[in-house]
C-alpha cells in the first residue's frame, strides 16, 4: 500500500470513528441488523432503552430474540425492508424499565448491487409531539363546539323573544279590553303573567348578549384611563344619586377590545353600586399593577361583601345570591365579566370579606 492509500485509509477510518461518535451520542435509537436480522451496531441509546450492552448485543442477539412478543408487531416492516423499500411507522414502545413513548421508527435498507444486505433502524421518540398535536385538536374541537353553542344560544334567544312579545302583547290587549270586568283574583294572575314574560325576556335578551360577546371583533390599542372615564359618564346619574366616591388611579395602556371591555369595567362598578350597604357612603377605587407578563386590574369597593363559598357561583351565567325583592337582575352580568376576561386571555377572582368589602381583580396579559 503506497503512502497516499495509506493515508485515504487512515482519513476513512477517522471519518467512520467520527460518525460513531456522533452516532452515539445523540438520543434517538439507532441500529444496524443484517440480512438475518443479527445485530451489527446499535448506539449507546439503543441498548440502554432495552436494557443491554454492546457486548450482550453486537454479533450476539437477533431482533426477534430481542424484541420477544413485540416482533410480530415489526415483523411486515422488516419484511418490507429486507426487499429494499423504506419502512415509516408509528407505535408505542416500551423500555426495559417500564417507560412506554409513542415511537417514530424508520427502517432503511442497505442495498449493495440491488441486494439488501441489512437495514438501519431509527426510532425517534414523538410522545410529546403527538400529546400536543391530540391537544390541539381537542382545543380545536372545542373551540368549534363553542362557536356551534353560541349560535345555538343567539338563534334560541332570538327566536324565543318573538313568542314572548306575542304573549305580552295578547295579555296588553286582554288586559285594556276586558279589564274593568275581571275581580281582584283575576288581575293578580294578569300582572303576574306580565312579571313571568317580563323576566324571561330579560333572560333571553342575556342569552343573546352572552352569545354575541365574541362576534365581530378587533383588538385596538386602548388606553384603560380614558375608557373607565366613559364609562363613568355613562353611569354618571347612577354615581349622583347614591353620592358614590370613584378613585381611578392611572391605568395601562393595553391592547384589547373596546367594547366588551366597557361592559366588563360598567359591570363591576353597577354591582358595586347595586351590592353598597345603606349606611355607609360607597367608594369604588379603580387600579392596575404588573402582573407577571401582563397586568392585574381591581375593582375595589367598601359595600356588603360576598360569602367565601360563593366566590366561584357569582361567575356562572344565571346565578343569583338574593332574592329579586332584595335586588334586582337576572344573574348574567359577572357571567359576562368571565368571558369577556377569557376573550383577553386572562383569568377573573374575587377577593372578600362578608360584610366589608369586594375586590373583584381580574388579568390582561400583554404577550
Amino acid at each position: 500500500m503506497n503512502s497516499a492509500s495509506t493515508e485515504n485509509h487512515i482519513k476513512a477510518l477517522q471519518q467512520q470513528g467520527f460518525a460513531l461518535q456522533v452516532t452515539d451520542s445523540v438520543t434517538t435509537l439507532l441500529a444496524y441488523w443484517d440480512k438475518n436480522l443479527v445485530c451489527r451496531y446499535a448506539n449507546s441509546a439503543y441498548v440502554a432503552w432495552f436494557g443491554k450492552t454492546k457486548e450482550e448485543m453486537i454479533g450476539k442477539i437477533t431482533l426477534k430474540q430481542l424484541l420477544g412478543p413485540d416482533f410480530e408487531k415489526s415483523a411486515p416492516f422488516v419484511e418490507g425492508v429486507l426487499n429494499g423499500e423504506i419502512q415509516r411507522f408509528e407505535y408505542p414502545i416500551k423500555s426495559k424499565s417500564g417507560i412506554i413513548i409513542e415511537g417514530l421508527a424508520n427502517y432503511f435498507p442497505d442495498l449493495d448491487n440491488l441486494e439488501v444486505k441489512g437495514f438501519v433502524v431509527q426510532v425517534t421518540d414523538v410522545t410529546e409531539l403527538k400529546e400536543a398535536q391530540r391537544k390541539e385538536k381537542q382545543l380545536a374541537i372545542l373551540a368549534e363546539k363553542g362557536k356551534e353553542m353560541e349560535a345555538i344560544s343567539s338563534v334560541f334567544s332570538h327566536d324565543l323573544r318573538e313568542p314572548l312579545l306575542t304573549i305580552r302583547n295578547y295579555i296588553k290587549q286582554i288586559h285594556e279590553e276586558y279589564g274593568h270586568h275581571l275581580d281582584e283574583t283575576s288581575t293578580r294572575y294578569i300582572n303576574a303573567i306580565f312579571n313571568a314574560v317580563d323576566r324571561m325576556d330579560l333572560l333571553t335578551q342575556g342569552l343573546l348578549n352572552y352569545s354575541i360577546l365574541s362576534q365581530a371583533r378587533q383588538k385596538n390599542m386602548l388606553d384603560c384611563s380614558q375608557l373607565v372615564n366613559e364609562v363613568l359618564e355613562q353611569l354618571e346619574t347612577a354615581i349622583f344619586e347614591t353620592k358614590t366616591k370613584v378613585i381611578v388611579e392611572d391605568l395601562p395602556i393595553i391592547d384589547g377590545y373596546e367594547q366588551n371591555l366597557k361592559t366588563l369595567f360598567s359591570h363591576l362598578i353597577s354591582n358595586a353600586i347595586k351590592y353598597r350597604k345603606s349606611d355607609t357612603p360607597l367608594e369604588i377605587k379603580i387600579s392596575a399593577i404588573p402582573f407577571e407578563s401582563g397586568w392585574k386590574f381591581e375593582v375595589k369597593d367598601n359595600g356588603i361583601g360576598i360569602n367565601p363559598e360563593n366566590k366561584e357561583k357569582i361567575f356562572k351565567m344565571f346565578q343569583r345570591l338574593h332574592n329579586r325583592s332584595e335586588y334586582d337582575g337576572i344573574g348574567v352580568g359577572l357571567g359576562y365579566c368571565k368571558k369577556i376576561v377569557e376573550l383577553h386571555d386572562g383569568v377573573i377572582w374575587v377577593e372578600s370579606i362578608l360584610g366589608e368589602s369586594s375586590n373583584f381583580c381580574f388579568t390582561i396579559p400583554t404577550t
